[in-house]
């Protein structure tokens, strides 16, 4: 048996219900050197999501530990899930039933995850491949003609209130992983707003209208979290005034509607007293917060800029807010 190599097994048809299969299977999968194993059609190995997640957590699905990642982020997401006994974080049943007791280390998990793609890619000795990673202060805000993304054009259009009034403290679209990993698919990748609240404070931000679900959202902005603590300590030459900060905050910010169905704050406080440990481990200020849309933003975009901006900067907790049921 040990010299058998099992490069894929697909399970398929009816579920199998049986733990202790379950925990054969892993065993099994070990001991011959598993590299994937795809779960297809019916639940294999537990019938309920939450012990199906966990199971092909504990399998430990990645590529061998000598390949590149595919991304920076690569396994967050199934990193998370596994953690929270869930089956995806998009899907709004698993918010709805979600409990994150404090001691729930998610951003650690999370951060443990980008840094191992990150020493796997290589990416500490590309980071000068490209001059646009974490760039600051750049406005962006042109838009496709054919782009009607809602969160897309909230984003543009305050790019461009603030280039016609002077705003300094904003940019959107700050580049975080171009060119650290050969052949990743993270060219694009880049945080959608960026407000600078003092010399070497910055609030780093994932801008939310409809898609998703907040912990979908708060697993994003972690992450790029996790690659700001990379970034700042290995540096790239030209140098970069969000990296030399020392107190970020990482915000999901979207109209109360969009939380409207969750009780946020356990989850809320949970993630961020993990992200004021991670950042004290790294001799930093780290916070994490779910912020609720001005409304006059939440909706069609018919405000001059004097009032959009003013809207920007009166963002409130979300968390703190009735939530439907309540």
């Amino acid at each position: 048996m040990a010299a058998l190599s099992v490069r894929m097994i697909v399970f398929t048809g009816a579920s199998i219900a049986n733990r202790r299969l379950g925990q054969a299977i892993i065993s099994l999968a070990r001991s011959v050197r598993l590299e994937r194993i795809i779960a297809t059609g019916y639940d294999a190995v537990a019938t309920r999501q939450s012990e199906r997640a966990q199971v092909l957590n504990e399998l430990e699905i990645d590529r061998p530990a000598s390949a590149l990642p595919s991304s920076l982020i690569e396994r967050v997401e199934e990193t998370v899930r596994g953690a929270l006994g869930i089956a995806n974080t998009r899907h709004r049943s698993a918010m709805r039933s979600l409990r994150l007791p404090a001691e729930q280390g998610v951003a650690a998990l999370i951060f443990r995850t980008v840094a191992d793609n990150y020493a796997r890619g290589n990416a500490a000795a590309n980071r000068d491949r490209s001059q646009e990673n974490w760039r600051w202060q750049r406005l962006q805000p042109q838009i496709a003609a054919h782009n009607k993304s809602r969160e897309v054009v909230l984003e543009r259009a305050i790019a461009a209130a603030c280039l016609r009034r002077g705003r300094a403290d904003w940019a959107n679209q700050v580049p975080v992983a171009s060119g650290l990993i050969d052949g990743a698919a993270d060219g694009r990748r880049a945080i959608d707003l960026v407000h600078r609240h003092g010399e070497r404070h910055f609030e780093l931000i994932e801008l939310k209208i409809a898609s998703d679900t907040p912990l979908y959202a708060a697993v994003e902005i972690i992450g790029y979290g996790c690659l700001w603590l990379l970034a700042r300590s290995n540096p790239p030459s030209q140098g970069s005034a969000i990296l030399d900060a020392d107190h970020i905050d990482l915000s999901v910010l979207a109209p109360l509607a969009y939380y409207a169905r969750y009780d946020l704050t356990e989850l809320e406080a949970a993630l961020d007293l993990r992200c004021v440990a991670l950042g004290q481990a790294n001799g930093v200020k780290m916070n994490f917060a779910f912020r609720a849309l001005d409304e006059r933003l939440a909706g069609s975009l018919t405000c001059d800029d004097d009032t959009l901006l003013a809207a920007l900067d009166n963002c409130i907790s979300a968390s703190t807010q009735p939530q439907d049921g309540s």
